[in-house]
């Protein structure tokens, strides 16, 4: 099952000093880690931009793919903070197998 998959994961080692690149994606620029690659944009809100990304160094083919969001200012506007955090506790509880893991790349680019 691929909850037990993720569990396995190191969170610790996805975050610590990665090489960081830049795509860009219409007019917003995505500051990601270098093992991702960005194939296609897959929609656009009132708060932020949603692209198909691809992990190079997954090694297991059912966690390859991946969506990375990108949240325009997220703490200029104290009600923009409010749903970002709304969403990610949504996604906290949803058992969806389109929902594996999220975790927070980058808050301040």
């Amino acid at each position: 099952m691929w909850k037990d998959k993720i569990k396995q994961k190191d969170f610790e080692t996805l975050l610590e000093g990665k090489e960081k690149v830049q795509y860009k994606v219409g007019e917003i620029i995505f500051n990601i880690d270098k093992n991702y690659k960005i194939t296609e944009k897959i929609g656009k809100g009132a708060y932020g931009q949603v692209v198909k990304a691809i992990d190079t160094q997954e090694t297991d083919p059912e966690l390859t793919n991946c969506a990375i969001k990108k949240i325009n200012g997220i703490f200029e506007n104290e009600l923009t903070a409010k749903f970002c955090l709304r969403e990610l506790k949504i996604l906290r509880l949803l058992e969806h197998k389109n929902v594996s893991y999220y975790f927070i790349l980058d808050c301040w680019n």
